[in-house]
């Protein structure tokens, strides 16, 4: 076997030992959704401005605040992941095909009102208040009814 495709059996391996550990999250793009480096690299920029913003990609939810930080959110499994405190972008691991995308999701969130809590895999808890919430709660419930819609949630 060449070393090549030896390389990418390791790969697809160790991709898959991730999923099951549930370490990554799967989810499947339609052709007319953008691409997830992207709106992230364009959310990040958003919050290093300074400009609060929130937008859906799929089913995830990416926001940014007029104090630099930037998320990216699963509704569903309310999973977190941070892409910026204070303007300063944080490391972001991201594995993205023409169909499918996986993301290393490293906090849960809960939204109760205008605190929004998140908690790391140490039990490590961070709240913060300030955050335009309202917004985007909207959103993604826009999202929702709008991936229904459209047939593309499976719920």
């Amino acid at each position: 076997m060449s070393d090549k495709r030896q390389k990418k059996r390791e790969e697809i391996k160790a991709r898959r030992a991730l999923y099951q550990a549930g370490v990554l999250s799967r989810q499947v793009l339609t052709p007319n959704e953008m691409n997830l480096r992207k709106e992230i690299d364009y959310i990040v920029k958003l919050a290093q401005d300074q400009q609060a913003a929130c937008r859906c990609v799929g089913p995830l939810t990416l926001f940014s605040t007029e104090n630099g930080d930037a998320w990216i959110l699963d509704g569903e499994d309310h999973l977190a992941c941070p892409l910026a405190f204070g303007g300063d972008e944080q490391p972001v691991r991201i594995i993205d095909t023409e169909t499918t995308f996986g993301l290393e999701w490293p906090r849960r969130y809960k939204i109760d009102g205008d605190l929004f809590t998140t908690v790391d895999k140490t039990g490590r808890i961070v709240t913060v208040s300030g955050y335009p919430l309202d917004a985007i709660v909207r959103t993604m419930e826009m999202s929702v009814r709008e991936r229904k819609a459209l047939g593309l949630d499976e719920s």
